[in-house]
């Protein structure tokens, strides 16, 4: 075969495979997504084992919130330090540490932060604070209701009991209250305590 002849034959298989190779195509694009939606839910337990369920809410949300069991500070002094909460009906106290008038559990799938306040300032003559492990890593072994670790809890503003508690592993927390009285008033007032929990940013 000359190369003249080869060189044909070539040129030939080209123009036969050109509309196969150079044949245009439509295409479509969808882009998909693999999602775990977030869930924040913490249980609050009272000493006597009494449990509440957190739940989502907005706007008025005191109105929809579950309420957990009553508590009171009891003191037969109107002057009187580190007075120790019991749940309503006195049968079951908190005795500091050992036995903690909340305990938290992360029932949810990311980390969280917890946090307290009342809905409004205390009378005169009464304060209380808070103390837990804020680090979210296991439950609190002792508390220290006469130092700075105990943190005041006397307003509405939001107090952090525990930053970064694991949704997984160690995800329990417990938090002690204190009451101080101070000539307060005879008689009783009531605040209402609301418990929160927020997404710990770059958690999950």
């Amino acid at each position: 075969m000359s190369k003249q002849q080869f060189t044909l034959l070539v040129l030939g298989f080209i123009l036969i495979l050109a509309p196969i190779l150079f044949v245009s195509a439509d295409y479509a694009q969808t882009s998909v997504f693999f999602t775990v939606p977030v869930s924040l839910s913490f249980t609050v337990t009272l000493p006597g084992g009494t449990s509440t369920t957190s739940n989502t809410t907005s706007g008025l949300a005191y109105l929809s919130t579950p309420s957990t069991s009553d508590i009171w500070f009891n003191s037969s002094a109107v002057t009187a330090q580190y007075i120790q909460p019991c749940v309503a009906g006195g049968a079951d106290c908190q005795t500091s540490a050992a036995v903690p008038i909340f305990s938290y559990d992360n029932t949810g799938n990311v980390n969280m932060s917890l946090w307290m306040r009342f809905n409004a300032s205390l009378e005169s003559g009464v304060s209380v604070c808070v103390n837990s492990t804020r680090s979210g890593i296991g439950n609190m072994a002792v508390d220290h209701p006469g130092s700075a670790n105990c943190y005041d809890l006397n307003n509405s503003q939001w107090t952090e009991v525990v930053s970064n508690l694991p949704s997984t592993g160690i995800n329990l927390t417990n938090a002690t209250l204190y009451a101080n009285f101070t000539s307060k008033a005879v008689g009783t007032t009531v605040r209402r305590l609301d418990h929160n929990a927020t997404q710990t940013i770059g958690s999950g």
